[in-house]
């Protein structure tokens, strides 16, 4: 008998559960094949927890019931809300994910897991059965062909539930809709067809979705919108403006603003001003928040921009949140990056839409600008390239990058380039990417800002917004956070050229110059999760001279002592292809992992590109380019299902 003296890990006890040193080291390596999936501990935990339920299972039912779970959990965590029980389909393939970074595959294969696990449906209720009609106890339930965990499930029926009945429900009769497009039409200027569609679209109906690529013109057809609400009688604080983070909504707020011009401007508040769904919702200190069914959002009109970044948790808060009456529109790119989160909100309501339903509108025409320049066309050839799944035609003239002096021909350049090279070739690039940059950021970095009466000494503030507009220029974009091409190691691999660069007698965590992001909400300081600024001397009334985190809050440039922040505070020379959704520059480096991946997809590529206006390289082995391209983020949800798509 095995030795149980000896946990499997600090919070488990599954060699207790399981008898005999084949069970044992079966959850042991299990536990492997968790942490390669990066499911870490818990992960493990859970599905040792739920094994533990039923004594009477099999070695073999157990064992793969826990795989199953460990996929499940891999599901949730690349975006599904569930886990297809199909043999031929994604759960399939995640399942051998699991096996094979467990080693073993050649012990279980996904076929058998399926089985065994539909035969545990109804036979095991106490975990894993079919919904019922009264309350809920199952941690897992069994619908429509998959599996999902009790949470997910109450949110996409819960979800469905709330939008079904405004699909194609009517906001105002064609007659008005037309007028107040018309109005728009005469108070923005020329519209296309596509747009002017979409703005009718938008105020007709109850629920509207405008979606469009990188310069299909989606500002303009939003300043058109906010036009066409006013005309319908609609007053200024009753157009809600929102987006998923705070990046997102500063760039829908400037945008908004030039393309409004003076229309923009409401009375003694200034020009209409977006803010975070969190915001938006009255996130409240100690979690929850002011707005639901109870406390409607006061707005008779919600547009959320950035919508692909729309998870199942914050969709279905928001839609809980709307007056009956209030009108919901969605605008995104559904060809970016889905949310971080579970769920594909955005194309499943396209799915849900079909090809002709009037509540959806559709912008293909390019007004970009930068289209007519060599760099900016470039950007928007790769793109559709990888769209179309043709990004192979991106690695044809790959450049092999070798020394340092071959790295900085690259980092700025305009178009688009791939750079063929393993990690001594990224950590040449990152260097001269970094150099680069140095000498401008150094002299504006070692200035001092001077703070009187709450304002900024006269100059100051203009050269914030260059130190600002510094890193806004250009960023290292990485698949993950971790790992030794991810953003945190990029970011310290800069922090360390930074130190070097000064020579100081410390290493401290940060120093003026440095771009950070703030990685959590509070509302007390105004900050919100994916904000970014840059540390900078700020020399306060009393003549002390500080090192400062300043940020942009309402339109102003605001400092925060450093301190204050730590545990939302982190350096941001290099950020996740996630994190970057939202924001434009003049250039990316998008730094590839060392290995492929399931991270690696299309959608990413065409995400990290379209950040870009004129320049973009595309750094690390060209084959991961090749896969990467190859592979779509294949979501499973059943709320498209649910709404009749």
């Amino acid at each position: 008998m095995t030795d149980v003296r000896t946990p499997l890990s600090p919070l488990g006890a599954v060699r207790r559960r399981f008898a005999g040193d084949a069970g044992d080291a079966f959850f042991r390596q299990l536990g492997v094949g968790a942490a390669r999936c990066d499911l870490g501990d818990q992960g493990l935990y859970l599905a040792e927890e739920l094994v533990s339920w039923n004594p009477w299972m099999s070695d073999d039912e157990r064992r793969s019931f826990a795989v199953f779970v460990l996929a499940l959990l891999l599901a949730n965590r690349q975006g599904s809300t569930r886990l297809e029980l199909e043999p031929r389909g994604p759960g399939a393939a995640l399942i051998t994910d699991v096996l094979r970074a467990a080693e073993r595959d050649r012990e279980l294969d996904a076929r058998r897991v399926l089985t065994r696990v539909r035969q545990l449906v109804g036979r095991f209720e106490r975990v894993i059965g079919a919904p019922p009609g009264g309350e809920l106890t199952q941690p897992l339930l069994a619908d429509g062909g998959a599996v999902y965990t009790h949470r997910l499930w109450w949110l996409e029926t819960r979800l469905a539930g709330q939008l079904a009945p405004r699909l194609g429900a009517r906001a105002c009769g064609e007659a008005e809709a037309d007028a107040a497009v018309a109005a728009a039409r005469a108070a923005s200027g020329p519209l296309s067809d596509e747009q002017a569609r979409a703005v009718a679209a938008a105020v007709g109906h109850r629920l509207a979705v405008i979606t469009g690529g990188p310069g299909t013109g989606k500002t303009a057809t939003l300043a058109a919108l906010v036009r066409a609400l006013r005309h319908l009688g609609l007053a200024d604080e009753e157009i809600a403006l929102a987006a998923p983070t705070g990046k997102a909504a500063n760039r829908m707020t400037a945008a908004l603003a030039a393309a409004l011009g003076s229309s923009g401007v409401s009375g003694a508040s200034g020009a209409i001003a977006a803010q975070t769904i969190h915001r938006m919702l009255g996130f409240l200190p100690g979690g929850g928040f002011r707005h639901g069914e109870a406390n409607p959002v006061p707005a008779r009109a919600v547009i959320i921009d950035e919508a692909s970044m729309l998870d199942l948790v914050l969709t279905e808060r928001v839609s809980r949140s709307l007056r009956p009456d209030a009108r919901l529109v969605l605008v995104g790119d559904p060809h970016q990056l889905p949310s971080v989160e579970a769920g594909k909100v955005l194309a499943d309501l396209l799915a849900a839409a079909g090809d002709d339903a009037p509540w959806a509108a559709r912008l293909t025409r390019s007004f970009r600008a930068d289209a007519a320049t060599t760099g900016g066309a470039a950007i928007l050839q790769a793109a559709a390239a990888v769209h179309a799944g043709e990004a192979r035609r991106l690695v044809g003239g790959a450049a092999r990058l070798g020394r340092l002096r071959s790295a900085a021909a690259h980092v700025s350049g305009d178009g688009v380039e791939v750079l063929d090279t393993g990690l001594a070739g990224i950590h040449d690039f990152v260097d001269a990417w970094w150099r680069e940059r140095h000498d401008e950021l150094e002299a504006r970095a070692r200035r001092d800002h001077r703070r009187r009466d709450g304002r900024w000494a006269p100059g100051d503030e203009a050269e914030l917004e260059a130190l600002l507009a510094h890193h806004e220029r250009a960023r290292l974009l990485a698949v993950t956070r971790g790992g030794d091409t991810g953003a945190r190691t990029l970011s310290a691999r800069c922090h360390d050229l930074m130190l070097a660069s000064r020579e100081l007698e410390r290493a401290p965590e940060l120093v003026p110059g440095e771009p950070v992001m703030f990685t959590r909400n509070d509302y007390d300081r105004g900050l919100f999760n994916g904000d970014q600024g840059v540390i900078a001397w700020v020399v306060d009334e009393d003549g002390a001279r500080h090192w400062r985190a300043i940020f942009r809050r309402g339109g102003e440039l605001v400092p925060f002592p450093v301190d204050a922040l730590r545990g939302g505070l982190e350096l941001a020379w290099a950020m996740t292809v996630h994190k970057s959704q939202g924001s434009e520059l003049d250039h990316v480096a998008l730094i590839l992992p060392l290995e492929d991946g399931p991270l690696l997809t299309r959608e990413l590529l065409y995400t990290a590109l379209t950040r870009a206006r004129s320049g973009a390289a595309l750094v690390g082995r060209k084959e991961l380019v090749v896969a990467a391209g190859a592979r779509t983020a294949a979501r499973s949800s059943g709320l498209a299902a649910r709404l009749g798509g």
